[in-house]
């Protein structure tokens, strides 16, 4: 998992007689989620690589995660293909938490897709080591006008100038200027329209000012919000499966999430887990089934829900998260 505590270990790597079977699959949930965060090797790796070169090691490490997650509640992987009607894959990549508490697209399990996120992790990374490399007399001059790298004969400066392309045309690239924990990183990839009525104009000549901005922050959650939007605007996710995405998604959600319980009276057996809890639900809602509690993500009995009552529908997507056909 690449933490400093365990690379002390032979091959840095877990021993393989680590005792996990005995742990419930409310333990088990949280240790995949970690392993699967983007603060993993996993996205070291699609970070120093073009998006071409990990497209299909991305897709696998999405199918791996899938079928982890299967067999540690114990359902059939079948149920997390991407076509099972549960939807149940979908919401392994939903983040947990909404982006704000009017929003709708939280309510998932927070492991990241790997394939989802590759390009926007490639194009940060280059972005935060752009100003170092360009310290380099024999790599100046190839860097220093990013314009060309389109026509450039590295396929390295190709993919950073097709990824670029990529995600600034996203509708959703100018919805960071709306959030105030982004818009740096927007204005350092824009220039000043003409119009002061018409959005900045995403211009890679720029760069150079963009790096230490924790850039793969805001350009993966371009993606997110795009992948989000798609699902909850999917016609074929069921209204009662939409709510309680919506209730499981309100802001706090992630809180309690690796809480651990060592009163064991407290735990939920896994049966519990796998018919109370949103995350690992692989079958619609419905009046003759224990109520979904978003608070369930821990695992545990709680007595008082660590979140505030709940609102039945969705609220309306405000402007900044509304697909783009539907703003006025």
């Amino acid at each position: 998992m690449g933490k400093p505590k365990i690379r002390h270990l032979p091959n840095h790597r877990l021993p393989h007689g680590l005792p996990l079977p005995h742990l419930g699959a409310p333990d088990k949930l949280p240790l995949i989620q970690y392993c699967a965060s983007p603060r993993t090797m996993l996205n070291h790796h699609t970070r120093l690589l073009r998006p071409d070169l990990t497209s299909c090691a991305s897709h696998a490490a999405d199918d791996a995660v899938a079928e982890a997650v299967a067999h540690a509640v114990a359902i059939s992987p079948e149920c997390y293909h991407p076509s099972h009607p549960s939807f149940a894959r979908a919401r392994l990549h939903l983040p947990i938490t909404s982006t704000t508490a009017t929003s709708c697209d939280g309510g998932g399990a927070g492991i990241p897709s790997l394939h989802s996120t590759r390009t926007p992790a490639f194009l940060a990374s280059f972005i935060d080591t752009l100003p170092l490399l360009t310290l380099n007399p024999h790599l100046a001059p190839a860097l220093s006008d990013p314009t060309t790298f389109a026509a450039s004969p590295s396929p390295t400066l190709r993919a950073v100038a097709t990824a670029f392309t990529l995600i600034t045309s996203d509708p959703y690239f100018h919805d960071l200027s709306l959030d105030p924990s982004r818009s740096s990183i927007y204005k350092a990839l824009t220039d000043d329209p003409s119009d002061p009525d018409l959005p900045r104009i995403p211009s890679i000549a720029r760069l150079h000012t963009a790096a230490n901005q924790h850039a793969q922050r805001a350009l993966t959650l371009v993606s997110h919000r795009r992948y989000a939007t798609q699902i909850y605007s999917n016609p074929n996710l069921p209204q009662r499966l939409r709510a309680a995405m919506v209730q499981a998604g309100q802001t706090g959600a992630g809180i309690h999430i690796y809480i651990l319980g060592s009163d064991r009276s407290l735990r939920l057996t896994d049966h519990e887990y796998k018919e109370r809890s949103l995350v690992v639900q692989v079958h619609p809602p419905s009046l003759h089934r224990p109520p979904l509690s978003p608070h369930l993500r821990t695992g545990l009995h709680i007595s008082r829900p660590p979140l505030p009552l709940l609102r039945p529908h969705p609220a309306p997507l405000p402007r900044w998260l509304a697909p783009p056909s539907l703003r006025g």
